[in-house]
């Protein structure tokens, strides 16, 4: 509830932003000629300017040092823009720039939309069929909702949505896709460099499906999940790298590895279902930490939980379903690690494989 109205949030303060500010609609039609650059060129700072796209383009865009009320590009028609520069640049680049929103587009490009160095930036419901990155945000902050993402097969491995570079940027209801089985090299969703990537349901599920990793979040960065989240059909469902990801409401199932964390990283995953992935549902490693509360980890391929290397996983409320893991083994830690809140488990409880377990909450020995 608390992410959907941070996504209400963010939609009314564009709206405050752009109150005030005098209209002006500009028209663009490709398939006679015109150009998105020109409109873009034209636009006044002073003025609250929309730029309705129509036709198939074949262009590249920079939008530069924006300061102006609010510049929207947008299509009434669903109009398509293919790259120009041969995979060189993005199709749609927004750089040192405010309050700039791209919505209701058809990209198709190596590239789509990067913004970098932009305040107030929102990418809303476009289709984006691209091989290396989707959207692309550098020191930027902004909203990426109902947006469709399509990778093809990556040029040395890309991603559907880069949150980098101390970027905040809030996430809701888009679907990203590999090409198929197997599933392609990339990320759905990476995030970087001490960024923030906020995850909430807004109107409706996310999707992110047939990819290397669905989402990596690394480098001191953090992710925060509150579903409904749907990571299926992947290599890794999420991996942590020396980062934070707190997870609610996901299902992660149908992946190799479920969830991978570690060099220090820490998991919240609560309220969660981590299902029928064909390896581990969670492996912990390398002095993370896991919490879990209300989760259902069942049925993988191998161990619900592994955890090894000074780890500590610790159960609590509500209760936890641990299980039914093929491997016979449920959760499995090494000598160095700790898993504590046992009595957090159903009534049918885990098999463990660990020396260092207690049933209420205490630290590591």
């Amino acid at each position: 509830m608390k992410k959907a109205v941070l996504a209400v949030c963010a939609l009314s303060l564009f709206m405050v932003q752009t109150a005030f500010a005098t209209p002006d609609t500009k028209s663009v039609n490709c398939n006679q000629g015109k150009k998105i650059q020109d409109a873009v060129d034209g636009a006044k700072n002073g003025n609250d300017t929309t730029i309705d796209i129509s036709g198939i383009c074949t262009e590249n865009v920079v939008i530069r040092n924006f300061a102006g009320s609010s510049l929207i590009l947008t299509s009434s028609t669903g109009a398509t823009i293919n790259d120009a520069s041969g995979g060189a640049q993005p199709i749609i680049l927004v750089i040192n720039s405010r309050v700039v929103t791209i919505s209701k587009l058809i990209l198709n490009s190596q590239s789509g939309i990067q913004l970098s160095s932009c305040t107030g930036c929102n990418v809303l419901g476009n289709t984006i069929t691209i091989s290396r990155n989707g959207v692309a945000t550098n020191d930027a902050s902004g909203l990426i909702f109902d947006n469709t993402i399509h990778l093809n097969v990556p040029l040395g491995g890309g991603s559907g949505v880069v949150v980098a570079s101390f970027s905040n940027m809030v996430l809701s209801h888009n679907t990203i896709s590999g090409a198929g089985s197997p599933a392609v090299p990339g990320f759905g969703l990476l995030v970087s460099q001490s960024s923030r990537a906020q995850i909430n349901p807004a109107t409706g599920a996310s999707e992110i499906t047939a990819v290397q990793t669905a989402i990596q979040v690394e480098a001191g960065s953090s992710v925060q999940l509150s579903g409904p989240l749907n990571v299926h059909n992947n290599i890794n469902g999420v991996v942590s790298n020396r980062a934070t990801a707190n997870i609610q409401g996901a299902t992660i199932s149908n992946n190799t590895t479920g969830l991978r964390i570690f060099y220090g990283s820490t998991l919240a995953l609560f309220d969660s279902v981590v299902n029928n992935n064909t390896g581990d549902g969670v492996q912990v490693s390398d002095n993370s930490s896991m919490t879990l509360g209300g989760t259902s980890i069942q049925s993988n391929g191998q161990r619900g939980i592994t955890a090894g290397s000074l780890v500590s996983v610790s159960a609590g409320g509500p209760p936890n379903t641990v299980t039914g893991n093929t491997s016979g083994i449920d959760i499995a830690c090494d000598s160095t690690s700790r898993v504590t809140g046992t009595s957090f488990f159903q009534v049918v409880l885990p098999v463990f494989a660990c020396v260092n377990t207690a049933p209420g909450a205490s630290p590591l020995p």
